[in-house]
């Protein structure tokens, strides 16, 4: 029987508290995928460890959204136990899916799969599958890392604001990983063309991260 107390701390998105696994376990394998993304939402990243089987059917989860946060998770933690994982989930069939796998491949220093996202860039239909990728080749590809700079920049002028506010959060997330005034002139520059006002916001709002000192 599911605790009230616990149900009501889940949707309370109002409530930034983490709760640990043995509160979330029962929402973690519930029927219903809300729940499911729900409950990862309330994890503390370093809770994966204790549980690699879960999180693992977690990452091959067939709602997208749970595989997506879950993915993040794995990302945030740097559980290198999931890369095997994480790299089948390139081949997945959600954007974003492939998206937040390539991007996690950079956040676990994976650099002997560079080539396998030199080629799954190649491939990629889509501006939203892209960033992640750019990104992880831009933190891995250090010879050619301006190379990979210069491809993530460009999608902040996608005509997909949603790989535009992707790059943007990516950027703003991690602000110690690259030249602080390549990163700021291509903000200043996203900025100026922006015509979607969250967008833009979200646009001065890294900047404002990534102020040179």
């Amino acid at each position: 029987m599911q605790n009230s107390t616990d149900l009501e701390s889940l949707f309370d998105s109002e409530n930034p508290d983490l709760l640990p696994l043995e509160r979330l376990r029962k929402f973690l394998t519930a029927d219903d995928p809300e729940l499911r993304f729900l409950a990862l939402q309330k994890l503390d990243a370093s809770e994966l460890q204790t549980d690699l089987a879960l999180f693992a059917k977690l990452l091959q989860d067939i709602d997208e959204l749970v595989k997506v946060e879950c993915i993040e998770l794995v990302g945030e933690a740097r559980e290198d136990e999931f890369l095997d994982i994480v790299v089948s989930l390139l081949e997945d069939q959600s954007v974003l899916v492939r998206s937040a796998a390539a991007w996690v491949i950079g956040r676990l220093n994976a650099s002997q799969y560079v080539s396998l996202l030199n080629n799954f860039v190649n491939k990629a239909i889509s501006d939203r599958e892209k960033v992640g990728a750019f990104h992880s080749l831009a933190v891995l590809d250090k010879p050619n890392q301006q190379m990979w700079l210069d491809q993530l920049f460009s999608l902040l002028h996608s005509p997909d604001y949603q790989s535009r506010s992707a790059t943007i959060n990516l950027l703003a997330n991690d602000i110690e990983l690259f030249d602080k005034h390549l990163v700021r002139s291509a903000l200043e520059n996203a900025v100026i063309e922006e015509k979607i006002p969250s967008v833009k916001l979200s646009i001065m709002t890294a900047l404002n991260a990534y102020k040179v000192q």
